[in-house]
């Protein structure tokens, strides 16, 4: 396998820049063919390095080292353990050093040379296989302590590739701990541990430093970070929630520009370009990550009042945020028709992979619209994405807690359509324009109309028979989190649970105003 890499471009070394062959080979002889003790990053990041290169052989290339579909499972399973293990053993407060945040990283990576290259680099491996088991607590955990560890081993300060090329591979591995404590952080409704006002250090040079179209999505994966930084920032943490509602709004509205702008440049044409299969399954989840982050946005904005004298129903959002969230989910039920063709678990790591990014807030701006509008295509639509998770739902606890949560949401949906007919509007029904009429980085989707409705007592359609209690949601929420973290969580399914039951709303937890 080794030698292997040395000929063959392979699909780990694309996604991780800061790797290569003769790295890898320099490791591995370390740890089997030991002539000095060797630490516990270097035994993390071998096997989880290991673990990729012979989970993502093509076929071919399986046949062409004579492995069989039985032995990369055994070695792959193999890896793994001793991943885990050595991230068992491994103490947090490690000394400062590129390995360890480099290994850190990896284990992020798959849960998803100095010395002091390799140090940091050990953060940073555990905390990716951390992400992809679906223990996001403890990746969490991990990528902060990979982010205090590049901080302070002063990559956030390095030098510009003009001065000191030589430290090209420390920045790859700031700016990749960067995306990757942004992205996690939104996701969890927290801070991100690197803020901009402390970072010096240039973006990867392309093409001096990374290069060929996975170099150029790696740079614009930087400034989608960046962005999502922003997004907590001026939108979600407690300072922005408190500013007025206008101001939220603008910051909103120019946020969606520059999310719309940055689209452009970052979905890319797979053909002519290494691992092109897995690069067009990656646009897909970008196309994917990029409607739920303009769904987040959006869901800031109220919606238009109905009349001057009539607001709209609480779970009402704006129409921006409810075109992107339909898009989102459209995509992903497309998606599904693409991947379920697909080898082995291909369609739970698209699933985990894409809502690593961003919360699955689409979903919520969907249900909404089916309570308020008593919408019968967006029901069906949230059907689909439920039948989409159930296979895959079956082999990992992540995706399981996402089903189980669409699972709850659908039915309630279902419920209260079918003891509110008497209410319902038969012409509100939403045309979906799916398949290649729907091209994705144009703002085209669903275009609802809507039909004003007469006053409706939520009590008197006999919501309070539905069978959740407040603690149900509550346990509900607390198994998986749409993203906004546990308060938020608490407070929306408080909310939901008193807006279906016919309770009075709280005027300061309209979901549409966020």
């Amino acid at each position: 396998m080794l030698r292997y890499t040395k000929t063959h471009p392979q699909r780990l070394f694309c996604d991780v820049p800061i790797l290569d062959g003769p790295y890898i080979i320099e490791l591995c002889q370390k740890v089997y063919f030991p002539t000095e003790e060797y630490t516990i990053a270097t035994f993390l990041t071998v096997h989880t390095s290991l673990y990729y290169l012979f989970r993502d052989l093509t076929p071919e290339a399986a046949r062409d080292l004579r492995f069989t579909p039985q032995g990369i499972d055994q070695i792959t399973a193999m890896c793994k353990k001793n991943a885990e293990v050595a991230m068992r053993n491994v103490r947090l407060f490690m000394d400062v050093s590129y390995e360890n945040a480099e290994a850190l990283f990896l284990a992020v990576r798959i849960l998803r040379p100095s010395q002091l290259y390799l140090d940091a680099y050990l953060f940073f491996n555990q905390a990716m296989l951390a992400m992809e088991q679906s223990r996001n607590a403890f990746a969490w955990t991990l990528i902060t302590n990979a982010a205090r560890m590049v901080q302070d081993a002063g990559y956030h300060r390095l030098p510009p590739y003009s001065v000191a090329p030589e430290a090209a591979k420390k920045r790859l591995l700031f700016w990749i701990v960067y995306a990757l404590d942004r992205g996690m952080a939104l996701n969890l409704g927290r801070s991100p541990s690197l803020q901009d006002c402390d970072i010096t250090v240039d973006r990867p040079k392309f093409p001096e430093e990374v290069t060929g179209t996975w170099g150029a999505l790696y740079v614009n994966w930087i400034d989608f970070a960046e962005l999502q930084g922003q997004i907590y920032e001026k939108l979600y943490c407690p300072r922005a929630q408190k500013q007025p509602i206008e101001m939220r709004v603008q910051q909103a509205r120019d946020l969606a520009g520059r999310l719309l702008a940055l689209r452009d440049t970052v979905l890319v044409n797979s053909e002519k370009t290494p691992f092109p299969e897995a690069l067009s399954e990656l646009m897909l989840s970008v196309d994917i990550v990029l409607d739920a982050t303009l769904t987040l946005i959006y869901r800031v904005i109220p919606p238009a009042p109905l009349t001057p004298s009539r607001t709209p129903h609480p779970l009402k959002f704006c129409d921006e945020a409810l075109q992107s969230a339909r898009m989102a989910l459209i995509k992903h039920n497309r998606t599904w028709e693409i991947m379920k063709h697909r080898a082995g678990e291909k369609w739970r790591l698209f699933i985990y992979w894409t809502l690593v990014w961003v919360p699955f807030i689409p979903f919520l701006v969907v249900f909404g619209n089916v309570i308020a509008d008593h919408d019968v295509d967006d029901l069906r639509l949230l059907e689909q994405v439920v039948c989409t998770l159930q296979g895959a739902a079956q082999a990992s606890d992540g995706v399981s807690k996402l089903y189980r949560a669409c699972t709850v949401f659908s039915h309630v949906a279902t419920v209260y359509l079918g003891k509110g007919q008497g209410h319902a509007d038969p012409t509100n029904h939403t045309s979906y324009q799916t398949g290649e009429s729907a091209q994705p980085g144009h703002n085209v989707g669903p275009t609802p109309t809507y039909a004003l409705q007469p006053e409706t007592s939520f009590g008197a359609t006999g919501l309070q028979d539905i069978p959740f209690s407040q603690q149900d949601w509550n346990d509900m929420f607390d198994d998986w989190d749409f993203g906004l973290g546990a308060e938020n969580a608490r407070e929306m399914s408080t909310f939901l649970e008193s807006s279906l039951a016919g309770a009075d709303q709280p005027g300061d937890m309209q979901m549409g105003n966020a």
